[in-house]
């Protein structure tokens, strides 16, 4: 790796920032706290938390059909035998927005890691790939993409879901999608209303979906692994998030730091306050990171999820930590976990491509399960 950061805190102690390396393999600029990194599905959380203030609100309800606000979804269908075909009939069964949050919509994803089944494929070939950039988007399979919100809806409403809403979990675009329902409930774009409603009474001051001029000397720059090495796939200098995004991403679309998403969780931790700042009632904070799936669903491993992050329910499975703990990763080697039992923030910030190169969920994870011993004497 060029460098790593990471924000650590316990027990509501002030967060802890190692670090090692450079913002780049070429830069002298050491990679810390304040290092601006591509977050990629981090970014999910941050969505979910700001659909739940729409729930608060009273502008929306989790069991609210998502054709509500969305009447591109009024008639959906569902795959007869995806994998063989797109061969479909009617839904009968009706989307919510619990299903946006947890990834049960029914809905796909265009990721390679989808594989080169019918639906991902026919989100690439279809330019539905919200949180895809730069040189990626000319990949061969890959279609123009949507510009915009509103058009990327319309163009996977085309398309069958995998499944019936509400019977099974497959990682999609669903918070992509529930950007769009934000957009048109409050009135004003996604962006606009993270800004206002989160980033700004947080102090976030250094995430968005572009850099800032200001910002631009803190920027990392992203690399591939290849067998011959490090690879830039989105350097600094000429990174596409120093301009504005054509498709803004609720699902991976999000620059942020390791002090930034840190406050985030401290947030999520405090039951939606951070020191004198509320931005979600206590109720609403902790239904955030509770099991939101619908009932008879389960996540790997028997698990939960909550809005827009995986919850440990069962202590099973331990690659997030112990039960209760919250959190996600992203495409570049970030990760996020709270552990609200110990009062535990752990932000994890790197920048290489596939995140699964290195075993840095299994570390972390190791690292909790031996300090977890070690309390226990």
């Amino acid at each position: 790796m060029a460098g790593v950061t990471a924000a650590l805190s316990f027990g509501g102690s002030p967060p802890a920032y190692p670090s090692a390396g450079h913002i780049a393999l070429d830069s002298a600029v050491r990679f810390d706290e304040n290092s601006l990194c591509r977050i990629y599905s981090m970014t999910k959380p941050v969505t979910g938390a700001a659909a739940m203030m729409l729930v608060e609100d009273g502008r929306i309800k989790l069991d609210q059909p998502v054709a509500d606000v969305l009447p591109e979804f009024r008639s959906l269908r569902v795959a007869i035998d995806i994998q063989k075909s797109m061969e479909s009939r009617p839904a009968v069964k009706t989307m919510t927005m619990r299903h946006l949050l947890t990834h049960t919509s029914g809905l796909s994803y265009w990721t390679p890691s989808s594989g080169a089944g019918v639906l991902p494929t026919a989100y690439r070939e279809r330019g539905i790939t919200p949180g895809n950039y730069g040189a990626r988007l000319n990949r061969p399979g890959y279609g123009p993409q949507a510009r915009g919100l509103a058009e990327m809806v319309e163009r996977v409403a085309e398309l069958p879901l995998l499944c019936e809403p509400g019977t099974a979990y497959n990682y999609s675009i669903g918070l992509d999608v529930m950007g769009l329902v934000i957009e048109r409930v409050a009135g004003r774009g996604f962006d606009v209303f993270l800004r206002e409603r989160l980033f700004g009474p947080l102090d976030m001051s250094s995430t968005g979906f572009q850099v800032a001029p200001k910002n631009v000397a803190r920027l990392t720059t992203n690399y591939d692994v290849t067998p011959e090495g490090l690879r830039p796939t989105d350097s600094a200098a000429s990174s596409v998030w120093l301009r504005p995004p054509t498709l803004i991403a609720g699902g991976a679309g999000l620059i942020s730091t390791a002090r930034d998403f840190a406050r985030f969780g401290a947030m999520l931790l405090g039951d939606g306050a951070l020191g004198r700042v509320r931005v979600l009632k206590p109720k609403t904070a902790r239904l955030t990171r509770s099991n939101l799936l619908p009932a008879g669903v389960v996540y790997s491993g028997g698990d939960g999820f909550g809005a827009g992050a995986a919850l440990v329910l069962n202590g099973t499975n331990r690659r997030f930590g112990p039960p209760g703990s919250f959190g996600w990763g992203g495409a570049a080697g970030t990760l996020w976990r709270i552990d609200p039992a110990r009062r535990g923030n752990m932000v994890f910030m790197s920048q290489h491509m596939p995140p699964t190169t290195y075993p840095i969920r299994e570390n972390m994870a190791a690292a909790i399960e031996a300090d977890i011993k070690q309390e226990k004497g």
